[in-house]
């Protein structure tokens, strides 16, 4: 599940960088998402 989680997160990223939405329900789901992303990728990053 983690796995599936962290790439989520790399798509994310990846969508982020692609394009630019101006949906605000949108940009606070990335908001929130993004903060758990870091939080793994900081955990990924102590190994």
């Amino acid at each position: 599940m983690e796995e599936k989680h962290r790439v989520n997160c790399f798509q994310l990223f990846n969508l982020l960088q692609k394009t630019i939405h101006k949906d605000i329900f949108f940009l606070r789901i990335i908001k929130v998402h993004r903060l758990e992303c870091n939080r793994i990728l900081a955990i990924q990053l102590m190994f």
